[in-house]
């Protein structure tokens, strides 16, 4: 047998969009706090981060290239941007359906020290991890 596979085959291959209202997205975000499902980073970058930046994150590395779901009015800082996903599995559950893992993430830029906090929370630590270090490695 054949099968064409794209690689590199990384997380954010298997993630999907989840859109909700800032209170919601608030409430899920609270839930995941503790038990080793957050990941947090913080770095410099050597390119200057501006709103024109900004706005190139969110929509080709958050929304084209990871297939997260921007989730507008958490914050009214355009240098605060949260968002929201399922990594799919194909792990199928006892009722029958596939597993999916939820995952959010904030992404908070220091435009005038040049770094970003990253913080990304999901129901499975492992998640959390693949996740902070692919969107990491976009945004170095």
């Amino acid at each position: 047998h054949r099968y064409p596979l794209r690689l590199p085959a990384v997380a954010s291959c298997f993630m999907e969009a989840v859109p909700s209202a800032a209170a919601e997205f608030m409430t899920r975000w609270k839930a995941l706090e503790g038990q080793n499902r957050e990941q947090q980073v913080v770095w410099n970058t050597s390119t200057p981060i501006d709103s024109e930046r900004m706005t190139r994150i969110k929509t080709a590395v958050f929304e084209q290239g990871l297939h997260l779901a921007i989730i507008e009015g958490v914050d009214q800082n355009e240098y605060i941007v949260s968002a929201a996903g399922q990594f799919r599995t194909g792990k199928v559950s006892p009722s029958g359906a596939k597993v999916s893992v939820g995952c959010l993430l904030r992404l908070e830029a220091n435009a005038q020290q040049s770094a970003f906090r990253l913080t990304v929370r999901a129901v499975h630590g492992m998640i959390s991890v693949a996740l902070k270090n692919v969107i990491k490695a976009q945004l170095n």
